[in-house]
């Protein structure tokens, strides 16, 4: 699926089993953290896909592939926390190859799209560290604004927002 004021060269879909073995490669390369790890595949491909199906079918929790033009994945992102009516947050990761290309940016875009027009939601958030500038941009620039900090640890996390305006994401 493609939305209006995003770019035609990146898709979401639904996470797949035919997508498993490519993301597993792109984490493994990535290094990924635990803190990635309801993003991406943590452990085998289909336990993840066993989770993955678990969240949909109980209305938690949706997984899409950022997919370029060229059929390559690009990242993936989560809404999850959807059980409640109201909200969800957003996370994602971006395989290291395809970063700096605009993807994450129009990924997000339509995640949030997503999450207002196709699953509901009034708000969407998201936590991202401190430092880690990068990303706090993508958001911004997905509509998500910063709300606040919270202390986890060692750790400073920003909060980061975005609420349904009427035909903003249309």
């Amino acid at each position: 699926m493609t939305f209006a004021g995003t770019p035609a060269r990146l898709r979401l879909e639904p996470v797949a089993p035919s997508h498993v073995r490519e993301l597993t490669r792109l984490a493994v390369a990535d290094r990924l953290d635990d803190e990635l790890a309801r993003a991406i595949p943590y452990c085998t491909g289909e336990e993840w896909l066993a989770e993955i199906g678990r969240e949909r079918a109980e209305g938690s929790a949706e997984v899409y592939v950022a997919v370029t033009d060229n059929g390559e994945i690009a990242g993936t992102l989560r809404l999850g926390g959807m059980l409640t009516a109201e909200s969800c947050q957003l996370s994602y990761w971006t395989a290291i190859e395809q970063r700096c290309k605009g993807y994450a940016t129009a990924a997000a875009r339509q995640a949030v799209a997503l999450a207002f027009d196709q699953h509901g939601r009034e708000r969407v958030c998201s936590f991202v560290r401190e430092e880690n500038t990068a990303s706090a941009r993508v958001l911004e620039r997905a509509g998500l604004r910063p709300t606040g900090r919270a202390r986890d640890g060692m750790t400073t996390w920003i909060c980061i927002r975005a609420e349904r305006q009427e035909d903003q994401w249309k």
